[in-house]
């Protein structure tokens, strides 16, 4: 910078706003001498005072370090040039922005491609399952207990005497029922269902319990039971055959106990609808000659004219005869009998402790 450009520069302005060196002094809060000292270039202003020296003597800064005013075409110059600066800014900054954007929408391609190639994946190894046929792998352990596979806030799902439960579709394939819970390829209800069709199609037993409605399916094969208890408990068991007797009652919540059963025959006289569709009331006659109407649930596709073994457990104290049987004791099994009426079974009342 010229020293003795900018003091006369310095000099010159001031006189232009009709302020003598003290008045200047005074309103910078400097000494006279000071001034004195700026004009004659012999020093310069401290780069604090610039912005206010400015503004008394009415001029920018640029021109008072170019010791000079700026005219008019330097000034749109400036502007012109700033402008340009700020618009070269801009374009940079929204060049900068539009390859981020770029950058990220590549980035969410990639992702979703990515996704959609694992969902494809996904049905590929673990497609949906449409029940045909169901396969008791048994174990060659003698363990006694119910091992739990699944576990979820609702129920539980048990293997009693079985490694696993294999699942065959209509393709002859076969999934493992735990895996196929697992990865979503069937819910525990398609279980129920494809259960609840072959009892309707006559190819498995199915029988209900009194202790809420819990449901047992037998075949030669396996045994399920689907806990539905007036305690709320909805779990699932699947075992070997005489899985029911071989877990003591030690299911659905209950604890474990050497229950014991009584059989009696009956034979059935007349089965009459009832304004509950899942209910029949049916008359049963015994080999002493009692007669007496109880009320059976309607799947266990009863046929009048028949004689029946049902097999029950009970854990309560009551006066023998086949009303009371039927109002105090679980059913447990109910098969149609080939023997005649002189022949029924008629065992003693087994109680429970």
């Amino acid at each position: 910078m010229d020293q003795e450009r900018i003091g006369k520069f310095i000099a010159s302005s001031r006189k232009k706003q009709k302020l003598t060196q003290q008045e200047l002094a005074e309103r910078l809060g400097v000494t006279n001498k000071s001034i004195s000292r700026w004009e004659n270039g012999k020093t310069l202003p401290d780069i604090s005072f610039f912005k206010p020296l400015c503004e008394i003597l009415n001029i920018s800064i640029e021109e008072l370090i170019n010791g000079e005013k700026t005219d008019l075409k330097r000034k749109n110059d400036s502007v012109e040039k700033a402008i340009i600066n700020t618009m070269n800014t801009k374009e940079k900054e929204k060049h900068k922005m539009n390859k981020i954007i770029s950058i990220l929408l590549i980035f969410i391609t990639i992702i979703i491609v990515i996704l959609f190639l694992l969902i494809i994946y996904y049905k590929q190894k673990f497609p949906k399952i449409n029940i045909f046929d169901l396969n008791i792998v048994k174990s060659d352990s003698t363990e006694t207990k119910s091992n739990v596979i699944l576990s979820t806030d609702k129920y539980k799902v048990w293997f009693y005497g079985i490694d696993s439960l294999q699942i065959m579709d209509e393709n002859n394939n076969y999934f493992d029922l735990k895996s196929a819970l697992l990865y979503n390829q069937l819910k525990l209800n398609d279980v129920k269902s494809y259960l609840e069709l072959q009892y309707k199609n006559g190819n498995i037993e199915r029988y209900i319990l009194s202790d809420g409605g819990t449901k047992i399916y037998k075949s030669n094969k396996y045994e399920v039971i689907v806990c539905n208890t007036i305690d709320d408990n909805y779990d699932v068991y699947f075992g070997k055959k005489d899985m029911v007797e071989l877990l003591n009652n030690n299911y659905c919540g209950k604890e474990e106990s050497n229950i014991c059963y009584f059989t009696r025959t009956y034979h059935i006289t007349n089965i009459a609808e009832t304004d509950d569709k899942d209910f029949v009331n049916v008359t049963l006659k015994s080999n002493k000659g009692e007669v007496a109407t109880v009320r059976i649930n309607n799947s266990n596709d009863l046929k009048a004219g028949l004689i029946y073994k049902f097999k029950f457990s009970t854990y309560k104290s009551f006066d023998d005869n086949i009303e009371n049987i039927f109002n105090n004791s679980t059913l447990i099994d109910m098969k149609e009998s080939n023997e005649l009426s002189n022949e029924s079974i008629n065992e003693k009342i087994c109680v429970n402790k």
